[in-house]
């Protein structure tokens, strides 16, 4: 039997390939697990972090962003802002309250 390529396999080809020498050479080799004991082990918060975004990945779906488009209706100059603050009765304080 001819041996294939890699650059003539599928990608599900290649996979299998690797899983299987892996899987030969290091029987009970589990990537995931490998990343989490990195990440409870190490005393780099980097390489912690890092771990945990890579097995995140396998846990949880990413999430796409979303554009949010807020539209503001309440356009106010700096002036009509120090002017409405001006109106405030400084006089009447009470722990942090402001009286109107």
């Amino acid at each position: 039997m001819a041996s294939t390529k890699p650059t003539e396999m599928s990608a599900a080809q290649r996979k299998k390939v690797v899983r299987s020498i892996i899987a030969s050479k290091y029987p009970d080799y589990d990537p995931v697990l490998a990343m989490v004991e990195i990440a409870q082990c190490t005393d780099s918060e980097a390489i912690a972090v890092q771990c945990h975004k890579e097995v995140s990945q396998y846990l949880y779906p990413k999430l796409k962003s979303i554009e949010v488009q807020v539209e503001d209706n309440s356009k106010r100059s700096r002036d009509d802002i120090i002017e409405r603050l001006k109106s405030f009765d400084t006089q009447n304080i009470i722990e942090g309250e402001v009286a109107h």
